[in-house]
């Protein structure tokens, strides 16, 4: 079902646009190799943070203390498709498949979902890496207008450049959901329990 209104979302990225206009240079959960330009962002401020540590593996203290990144928020429009837990099935892959490390059934749905003109092309997902939270998967090529500017086009995405050389909270990596983990808002779901929302530790 489409979420109702527009969202906000984020995410780090050190070039001077967080959007593509071409081919994604990586394969992704939902882009494979040579897939149209499909954007990636976060539904919570600290998503972008989970999704960085979890795609380099990266689980030292030391290490996270040194990582430096340029921060950015993105007005995401409506209308936008929840891929849930609890409607996966409808739309070809198992609620399992939405988190798991194998991508292979949500690049599959990506490509589906592109190709079908009578869906949204944004999609609402869990996010693998912060559970709880949840992911915009935006289909096609995307350009930066300013953030309170309204768009003129469905290629135009609102988008403030948010912050410059900012960190994480060293706090974050027990937040992280890493490759290889149980995901605790999978496993909760699954025994019928519902996720707290999630609550970022402030450093003391």
């Amino acid at each position: 079902m489409p979420a109702s209104g527009g969202v906000t979302g984020y995410r780090v990225a050190a070039y001077d646009t967080p959007l593509w206009v071409s081919p994604n240079r990586t394969t992704g959960r939902y882009n494979g190799p040579g897939a149209p330009p499909t954007q990636y962002l976060c539904g919570h401020p600290a998503g972008p943070w989970a999704e960085l540590l979890r795609f380099h593996d990266e689980r030292d203290p030391a290490a996270l203390a040194t990582l430096r990144a340029r921060l950015w928020a993105v007005r995401v429009p409506e209308p936008i498709l929840e891929v849930a837990f609890d409607n996966a099935t409808t739309f070809g892959v198992t609620p399992a498949d939405l988190v798991d490390d194998d991508w292979t059934a949500c690049q599959a749905l990506a490509a589906a979902a592109y190709a079908d003109p009578s869906l949204p092309n944004t999609l609402c997902v869990p996010s693998a890496a912060l559970a709880g939270t949840v992911n915009y998967v935006i289909f096609g090529q995307r350009v930066t207008v300013p953030f309170d500017a309204p768009p003129l086009d469905i290629e135009d995405l609102p988008t403030a450049h948010a912050a410059e050389d900012a960190r994480a909270l060293h706090t974050m990596l027990g937040l992280v959901c890493f490759r290889g983990q149980t995901h605790a808002g999978y496993a909760r779901w699954s025994t019928g329990d519902t996720l707290a929302p999630l609550t970022v530790p402030v450093p003391r």
